[in-house]
């Protein structure tokens, strides 16, 4: 959903800064190529802060609010509504007497459409791969998105407590899943596991 409505709101958004002449577009398109450059794990915990005064967090509109809006998007769309949308078609259905929501919706975003499966497919991505937000957005692990779970279900053993039961078999200590995972005192004051694990480094 949030790629769908970010694919959308690109495609409108780069056709009208492609094909209208208003005050401070440029300032528009130069923020646009601004907030680029900024990585978007930086906007994460301020998004939160955002969410939080209007009351929004833990909820399924806290992760698809701020995923929403891509400036890297509408700059795609603004770059191919200017190379695929002839200005001769635009005005010729002007001068047909069509206005601007019937061209938008039945001439530009139809000649835009391979564009926008671009950027819908860059935003599907990112969304997906976008493991922080949900983790700060949500209070309850349940309402996590399949991401998560289908990552720390890989084969490599991803996730906290592998991670544990990795530093354990290094340390010489077997791993029990009901068992808290010792201290690094604890682990180096067991004398036999720090040589197990000297020799283990020096094969």
């Amino acid at each position: 959903m949030g790629a769908l409505l970010s694919a959308a709101l690109s495609g409108v958004t780069g056709y009208a800064l492609a094909k209208f002449e208003f005050p401070g577009r440029a300032l528009v398109f130069n923020s646009l190529i601004a907030g680029v450059l900024v990585p978007a794990v930086m906007l994460e915990v301020p998004q939160y802060l955002l969410l939080a005064e209007v009351g929004l967090t833990d909820g399924y509109l806290s992760v698809l609010i701020p995923s929403i809006l891509s400036p890297y998007g509408i700059y795609l769309a603004r770059i191919y509504a200017a190379a695929s949308v002839p200005d001769d078609v635009v005005e010729a259905a002007r001068t047909d007497g069509a206005g601007e929501a019937r061209i938008l919706g039945s001439i530009a975003l139809p000649m835009m459409l391979p564009g926008l499966v671009t950027v819908f497919l860059f935003r599907f991505g990112s969304i997906w791969n976008n493991f922080l937000l949900p983790f700060i957005m949500f209070g309850d692990e349940r309402k996590a998105p399949s991401p998560r779970p289908l990552h720390a279900a890989q084969p490599g053993q991803h996730g906290a407590r592998a991670l544990h039961a990795r530093g354990d078999r290094l340390a010489g200590v077997r791993a029990a899943p009901d068992r808290p995972v010792p201290a690094a005192p604890a682990v180096l004051a067991d004398r036999p596991a720090v040589r197990r694990c000297e020799s283990m480094r020096a094969t």
